[in-house]
Parts: C-alpha cells; structure tokens; sequence
C-alpha cells in the first residue's frame, strides 16, 4: 500500500499543471484529451494509456472532418469585402444574397452535414435567398460522393429560383465539377474571381431589373 501511494504521488508530481491550464485555455478538447490519458496511464499502464490516447484523438478527428467549421460572410463597412465578422463589428448583408464559406475540403464524410446545412441557411434566410454565393477559396479537394450531392444540392436549388454561383474557386474544386458535369451545367459566368465580384454582380442585376419595371433605385 505504501508503496503504490508513494508510486501515485510521484506521478502526480510528473504532472504540469501550468501546461495544461495553457492547454485548456487553447483547446478545451485536447486538454480533456490531455487529463484522460493522464488519468489511463495511471490507473491501467502506459500502453492501454497510449492506446486511449490514440482512440480520443481518432475520434477528434472525424467529428471535426464530419462536421466542418463554416460561415455565411457580411460585407464589411471599412473595406467593403465580405468576412467572416464578428456579432460587433460594423458589417451588412446583401439583401437577396447568401453568401456561404466552408472551411475544409468537400469530402464523403462531410457532404451531407453541408449540403443539409447549405439548404437550411437558404430555408431560413430573410428576405428570401436569389443568389447563393459559394467562396470557395477553402474547398482544395471534393470527392466525387460529395461532387454527386452537390450537383443533387445544385439543381435543387436552380428549381427553386436560386441561382448558385462560385467565388474564388481553387483548381482542384473546379476540376472536379468539371467531371461531374457540374462546370457546364453551371456555366463559365456563375464563376467569379471574389464574393465582391459576385456580389456586384448581383446588385447590377437588381438596379437593372429595376430600372425595366419602372422601380426607382433605393438611395
């Protein structure tokens, strides 16, 4: 009994709690992490401690894959670009547009979770959505499971009077909406350079819509 108390103590000691209250401030998830496989390694050894660790972190892994971090961007009064702003800071939307950024790659494991959220933000936007602006500018990589949803996502929303349209988007996105067909069934000019770009655009439209049906343009 002595023996294991004086064990245990020790081992406590081993433990830096001023790293783990630095961890805890950065991540919460990893600290909990941190202090199971602590906690394993003491009460079961050092390989079933191991083993835990490299399970958590497994599970870590393909909850933050699964369901990606995103946001829909405002167009910032400062600068007039769109970001992704803070409740605080002096920044507007776009009146009929949606403009939505996925922070990850478009992958099996996530296409449903983005397609389902992609379809309840356009469901619940006020007033209602003409124009969903994709920024693309994170989307690296899309398999084709998740190129097949999105074509599924795509035509959709064109059959509800939404027009889909892609800013800033990397190679490998477009190359992989080219195989799928989704380049041409988009077409070249629903692509553009920036969500600024696209969101022009759009404005240019209404004030053209408006100014055929005899609506003064809003000062």
């Amino acid at each position: 009994m002595a023996l294991g108390a004086i064990l245990i103590v020790t081992a406590i000691g081993m433990v830096e709690l001023a790293s783990l209250k630095g961890l805890y401030k950065i991540d919460r998830v990893e600290c909990g992490i941190a202090l199971g496989v602590t906690v394993a390694i003491l009460l079961a050894g050092v390989v079933p401690g191991i083993i835990l660790g490299l399970l958590l972190s497994l599970t870590t892994v393909l909850v933050e894959v699964s369901r990606p971090r995103d946001a829909v961007l405002r167009r910032l009064r400062s600068d007039g670009k769109f970001h992704d702003c803070l409740e605080d800071e002096e920044a507007e939307s776009v009146p009929g547009v949606l403009v939505y950024r996925l922070y990850a790659p478009l992958i099996f494991a996530n296409a449903r979770h983005v397609v389902n959220r992609l379809r309840a933000l356009v469901d619940e936007a006020e007033p209602p959505v003409k124009w969903l602006v994709i920024d693309a500018q994170a989307i690296h990589d899309m398999d084709v499971t998740a190129a097949q949803r999105f074509v599924e996502l795509h035509r959709e929303l064109v059959a509800r009077g939404v027009d889909v349209k892609i800013a800033d988007a990397p190679r490998p996105f477009r190359e992989e909406l080219a195989k799928v067909g989704l380049s041409e069934e988009i077409g070249g000019a629903d692509f553009y350079v920036s969500v600024k770009q696209a969101t022009q655009a759009f404005e240019r439209e209404v004030v053209s819509s408006d100014e055929e049906s005899g609506v003064a343009p809003q000062a």
